[in-house]
């Protein structure tokens, strides 16, 4: 898959925003919600500049200046420095490193 290009910017209930992130949610339903899908490996937090060679392959650690870049693509396009409640969510590997950079965006 290789990408999100495909993502569209808002999930609807209709699209499978169920739970938690569901726009009908009582609790969290005017929240503002982040939803990170499946990210890299290390849970976006490498910072390496230079690769590391395995083998053949040239691995990139790069997932804590991607998630940076995140937050400030959502702080210019949609203004998420003014949201007073964020829910910070994803699938699978995006959802433990929502845990780890909650702080962060805090």
């Amino acid at each position: 898959m290789g990408g999100s290009g495909f993502w569209p910017d808002f999930f609807t209930d209709s699209m499978g925003a169920q739970g938690l992130i569901s726009l009908n949610e009582s609790l969290y339903k005017n929240w503002t919600k982040v939803l990170f899908g499946y990210c890299d490996g290390a849970l976006m937090q490498g910072g390496n500049d230079s690769p590391i060679q395995y083998k053949d392959t040239k691995l990139y650690f790069r997932g804590g200046k991607i998630m940076r870049s995140h937050f400030t693509y959502l702080i210019n396009k949609y203004q998420l420095d003014k949201a007073s409640k964020i829910l910070l969510t994803g699938g699978s590997a995006g959802g433990l490193a929502s845990i780890a950079w909650g702080n962060y965006l805090q």
